[in-house]
């Protein structure tokens, strides 16, 4: 269901923000588990001073849970990626809790799970990250202060089933896939979406919606649709071409024929025509019409033009994207 597809994704990830507090004043009770001795060397004379370090668990008074090494000489964490901070609603963080206890809202890099719906949050420096939901879907991209998707990434939904097709016995399961640019948790900008039964579209987003030029291709009819939308739908000006070569050239409401247009047989003869909602009420005798197929050129180059500019604003945007270190 492709409504749902980008209904969801629009869906906010913002991390609960915690106060600050001093651990020595807030521990309810600690566990030692494990030792361990380091020798670090001093100045002068050679000297040196041993730090014994611990691997303990914490419970603070707010119902917090801190679990990794600690510095028994000072008394401190240890910055240790493998040390886990559990807030007292489920959520757990796993990585460098050190900044989360001196009263960091978040640390610049580690992976979050929230309890509620299993989500995996794992981000690797500020602003950039990957997140996994229970349900399969992912998002591997840009986010901001918020924790909502914004700048370039890359989403793809849980597995869904197809219908069946001719050489399959039975229906298969593949993933939607959206790629290109976000503000606000949603696709704006230029993009393309790939459904999971293989429909392509590449164009504008405005609010996840297909929204100003674009073209979109079917897979299993074979037909294609270049020219405006609005909200998703056709719009205003567009070319429909079948897979057969034949096209309408004409005006679009609400993915209906509407207003005046033409049709072509795919070697440029048309017969011109007129819709009201979805309902031929006029039409005129085939013919070379000059100003049919104008019209029908221009749509077409118009197309080409814009899908190579939007072609290239999703690499040039690609290429900016933060990577994992």
């Amino acid at each position: 269901n492709s409504d749902a597809v980008l209904t969801s994704l629009g869906r906010k990830q913002i991390v609960e923000e915690e106060t600050a507090f001093s651990v020595q004043r807030n521990v309810v009770s600690s566990e030692e588990e494990e030792e361990e001795e380091e020798e670090e060397e001093g100045g002068e004379g050679n000297k040196t001073k041993a730090t014994k370090r611990s691997r303990r668990k914490i419970v603070l008074q707010n119902g917090d849970v801190y679990e990794g090494k600690w510095n028994e000489t000072s008394n401190v964490p240890v910055a240790d990626e493998t040390s886990t901070y559990t807030w007292k609603n489920g959520d757990a963080f796993m990585g460098n809790c050190t900044q989360i206890l001196q009263g960091k809202k978040r640390p610049d890099s580690g992976i979050i799970t929230y309890k509620k719906d299993g989500t995996i949050y794992e981000y690797y420096r500020k602003g950039y990250g990957k997140l996994v939901r229970a349900d399969g879907s992912s998002y591997i991209g840009n986010f901001n202060e918020r924790g909502e998707f914004s700048g370039f990434g890359k989403f793809t939904s849980a597995p869904q089933k197809t219908t069946k097709d001719a050489s399959a016995s039975a229906s298969r399961e593949a993933c939607a896939q959206h790629e290109g640019l976000y503000r606000e948790g949603k696709p704006n900008g230029p993009g393309q979406f790939r459904f999971a039964n293989g429909d392509m579209y590449q164009g504008e987003f405005v609010d996840g919606f297909f929204h100003g030029w674009g073209t979109i291709v079917f897979n299993e009819m074979g037909d294609r649709y270049d020219g405006e939308f609005s909200r998703g739908a056709f719009n205003e000006n567009g070319v429909y071409t079948w897979k057969n070569g034949n096209c309408y050239v004409g005006k679009w409401k609400n993915n209906k024929m509407h207003g005046p247009g033409a049709f072509s047989d795919g070697e440029e003869v048309f017969s011109l025509c007129e819709y009201n909602n979805g309902k031929r009420i006029r039409e005129e005798k085939k013919g070379e019409l000059p100003e049919a197929r104008t019209q029908h050129r221009k749509r077409k180059q118009d197309a080409q033009k814009k899908q190579k500019d939007q072609s290239i604003q999703i690499q040039w945007s690609a290429e900016k994207r933060t990577t994992k270190r």
